[in-house]
């Protein structure tokens, strides 16, 4: 099989096709440099909401093959997580939203999602033999390279949610051991380590695994950053739009545990 320029080992392929075949649209690959909107650092996206009836994934051509395989099998995943009916963050119509912050709303609210659904998905990767060193690696050396950059203004709750979350997102992706680095590198901004750091610690006791535990995480991480003002949290069947909702959805009473179309831990 071949995928971009890269020609995909066997055992890819073999979860490339099961993976294609059990989606409800045809997936298309285009390298990345054809993405709309492109910023740089992206490795891999993909459209899991698309208008013309087609799954399109971009992926980096230029990726070493084992890096490239695992990110084409990540993006992949993310669409199993839609039709399995996982919870994605959403934005609010508030007044905010059609100001002339709405670019950045969208941004921090693609965060939000990602950070939960990416937790998953490298979860099943490493349980079926695909590393996300090669990734993990590089976003945390970018990280920690802007880390005294000093132009973030904490006192913002979307610029301070933003770096929340990629510090969240780096400690998720190497199971914490990025944390003391992280935080030593960022100790101006103590509030938000410590927010970071007491998010992470939540979020690792939740098995993300299942549709009930992916929506705690996503509104866990925009309940701990006061964000309810411009998000909400939806299934095709839920939607949670306040703090009082979120704990009442999540009372002890409220135990079923639905799975993620097909198990995590299997394609």
């Amino acid at each position: 099989m071949q995928i971009l320029t890269k020609e995909i080992s066997t055992r890819t392929a073999t979860f490339v096709s099961q993976i294609e075949q059990s989606a409800h649209l045809p997936v298309r690959y285009f390298d990345i440099s054809a993405r709309p909107n492109i910023s740089d650092g992206v490795f891999g996206t993909v459209d899991t909401h698309p208008n013309d009836g087609i799954y399109k994934v971009w992926l980096q051509s230029a990726l070493p093959q084992e890096p490239f395989e695992a990110d084409l099998l990540h993006e992949l995943r993310h669409i199993l997580q839609v039709e399995s009916g996982c919870s994605e963050v959403y934005n609010k119509d508030s007044a905010e939203f059609h100001g002339p912050n709405r670019a950045f709303i969208q941004n921090v609210g693609a965060h939000l999602s990602s950070a939960i659904l990416d937790a998953e998905v490298n979860s099943w990767l490493t349980h079926i033999g695909y590393s996300q060193e090669y990734f993990s690696t590089i976003n945390l050396d970018t990280l920690l390279s802007v880390s005294d950059h000093g132009h973030i203004n904490i006192e913002d709750p979307l610029e301070f949610a933003d770096l929340c979350l990629k510090i969240v997102h780096s400690a998720l992706s190497t199971n914490g051991t990025s944390m003391q680095k992280i935080c030593a590198a960022y100790s101006s901004y103590q509030r938000a380590t410590q927010t970071a750091s007491e998010m992470y610690s939540k979020l690792s006791e939740i098995s993300l695994d299942n549709l009930n535990s992916i929506m705690l995480g996503h509104c866990l991480v925009v309940d701990s950053l006061n964000l309810w003002r411009y998000y909400y949290v939806a299934t095709p069947r839920i939607r949670i739009r306040t703090h009082g909702e979120y704990v009442a959805f999540f009372a002890p009473r409220n135990t079923d545990r639905n799975t993620l179309g097909q198990a995590p831990h299997g394609v």
